[in-house]
Parts: structure tokens; sequence; C-alpha cells
């Protein structure tokens, strides 16, 4: 790997109590020599090749920035990531937004073109690295099993697309009782937040605990339990 990186182009906004410091977002891009490791957590042997910084206002704006740094030769990852300071206010609209970010090597900022055709395949390229999905009801379904034991049960979530790696955890609310179980024309609040039982790139399986009243062999599904804001959420990341 001996290209230089041309430019990093992104358009970036702000919302109306943005609260970082001169608001100012700061880019790098860093190459390192190690493998499937997180730009955010370090690189081993990294090497910055830009670090450069821009200046939000609440309107969107294009960002274009070069470097004629080379990679190192035994540079094996490439990451991106942003940085700013903030003051600490937290209103209500304190956050900023980026999108349409792309690395191109060479002398020219390219204009930005989509990883996919089409907006199914861009989903289904994000949902390689991560999934979630969250009740769309009060009382909403995430997975189906079999109850294995009085307290315990092993439901199947499939998974949209393939994911880059076997996750090692789920993510959820952290709150046992947004879960529950029902089936067998009964309905039992978790008592333990839902965790990973088997993990797959194509498939998991879910431990749901409860306190006691499941009858063994029964069929029940994983769900909400009256809340919409209630999830399961698939990480691949690096």
């Amino acid at each position: 790997m001996t290209a230089t990186v041309g430019s990093v182009v992104t358009p970036d906004s702000t919302a109306a109590d943005f609260s970082a410091t001169s608001n100012t977002l700061a880019y790098s891009v860093q190459s390192g020599t190690g493998t499937d490791q997180n730009v955010f957590t370090g690189f081993t042997g990294a090497t910055n090749v830009i670090g450069q910084a821009a200046t939000l206002t609440a309107n969107w704006q294009r960002f274009t920035f070069t470097s004629t740094s080379v990679f190192p030769i035994t540079a094996t990852q490439l990451g991106l990531q942003f940085a700013y300071t903030p003051t600490g206010t937290a209103g209500t609209n304190d956050y900023y937004e980026v999108t349409g970010v792309q690395i191109d090597i060479g002398n020219v900022a390219l204009p930005y073109r989509a990883y996919a055709a089409t907006f199914q395949g861009e989903l289904a390229a994000c949902q390689r690295y991560y999934y979630r999905t969250t009740a769309g009801a009060l009382f909403g379904y995430f997975s189906a099993g079999n109850n294995y034991g009085a307290t315990s049960n092993y439901s199947l979530l499939n998974l949209p697309v393939t994911l880059r790696t076997a996750p090692a955890s789920i993510e959820t609310t952290g709150t046992a009782s947004n879960y529950r179980l029902a089936g067998g024309g009964v309905a039992t609040t978790c008592s333990v937040v839902p965790a990973i039982d088997q993990t797959g790139t194509n498939q998991i399986s879910i431990l749901a605990t409860v306190a006691s009243g499941l009858t063994v062999g029964y069929a029940a599904s994983l769900g909400a339990n009256n809340t919409t804001s209630a999830y399961i959420g698939v990480s691949a990341e690096l």
C-alpha cells in the first residue's frame, strides 16, 4: 500500500444548541499495521495520514481535505475518526450531523458515490456491521423459540444479511422488565436482561430468563413488554 490519500470529502452541519468549543470538528485518517483493530481505541503502528479540522455552522457544508502523505508499506488498515471538544451545556438540540463521507485515492476529490447501486443495497452493506430490531408495538416480538426449563427460553433471531463476524453479545435497553416471553396463552416478564446464547453470522439464539412459571417444551416468543423502546441489537463492528 504505497498510494497517497487524495482527499476526505464530507458535508456537515450542526443543530441549534451545538456546544463544541469554537464549533471545531477534527478529522483524522490513520493507517495501522494490526489486524481487525478499531481506530478509536488505537491502531498498532498508527500513522496519521490526514489530520485537519473544520468549523461547523448550522447549515450544511462540504469539506474536502487532502494530503500527500504516503501509506507505510507495512500498513494493513485504514481508519477515519471525528473528534470535538464539548463545553458541556448539553442543550436539547446539541449535536452535529455528518453524511456522505468518502476517501479517494488520487489528487482529485470525486463526487459522492454510494457503496451500492440502490438504497436497499446500501442498507444491506450497513447491516453487515450492525443490525437492530425495535419493537413496532407495545408488545411487538423479536424472536421465537422454546422453553428449556421453568425459568429459561431459547429463541432464534434470523439476521437479514450475513454479518462481518459472529457477535459476542447483544445490545438491549439494559432493563429486564422491558422484555417478556409469550406462549401458551401466558405472558411472563423477564427477570434478567436477554443475553446471547449461540452466536453466528446468519442467526443467533437468545437466552431469556424469567423468575418462574414456564412450561418445558412449550413454544414462546421473546418480545417487548408494554413499551415501544425495547430492542435487540447485534454488532459486528471492528
